[in-house]
């Protein structure tokens, strides 16, 4: 099964108000968003999961607590999102080229997350995200229903955007991976 998934949206991890001035966004602040936006963030410990590399565009698969982050739509449109009490991480994929270590904007990044009996505890795509702790990445926030292994199947689309020549040779189609990841509960 072919997936093909596109998105325009941009998220900003809390504390990356700069990054909205320096893409043109048109930010709309209301009292609580601008002191949300404002409060200092600790930095997040990541933990990897796993990496691979597709026609030499590096995918790595972290994880960190669950965060808060501002989605953007537009310019007059934006919302908060908080962590609920059932995220158990914010999964986070970073896609970089092997050769020269840039980050990859522009592809779309979907997780697809299957328990011990196969059954999908988790199916959406990531939200491109610009954040100061973790830099560029597509990250969502995931809740597991318990303590176990879980099979995460990563699907990479393309990058949509115009090309220098070094690049209009590679990653023209969607590229999926798969890898465990245990959840001891809690943390």
């Amino acid at each position: 099964m072919k997936r093909t998934r596109m998105m325009t949206t941009v998220v900003l991890v809390t504390g990356g108000l700069a990054a909205a001035v320096l893409f043109g966004l048109n930010v709309i602040q209301t009292p609580s968003t601008q002191a949300q936006m404002e409060e200092p963030r600790p930095h997040q410990m990541m933990e990897g999961i796993a990496s691979t590399t597709w026609e030499g565009m590096r995918i790595s698969v972290a994880r960190a607590e669950p965060s808060e982050f501002m989605i953007f739509q537009g310019q007059d449109s934006q919302r908060m999102v908080e962590p609920k009490p059932a995220d158990s991480v914010h999964l986070m994929a970073v896609l970089e080229d092997d050769e020269t270590g840039e980050r990859i904007p522009y592809a779309t990044v979907w997780f697809t997350i299957t328990d011990e009996e196969g059954n999908i505890v988790f199916d959406d795509r990531t939200w491109p995200m610009l954040s100061q702790n973790m830099g560029t990445h597509y990250g969502i926030n995931v809740g597991f229903p318990e303590p176990g292994t879980y099979t995460v199947e990563v699907q990479v689309g393309p990058p949509i955007a115009a090309r220098h020549p070094e690049y209009t040779d590679r990653w023209l189609e969607g590229f999926t991976f798969e890898t465990e990841m245990e959840w001891a509960g809690e943390q």
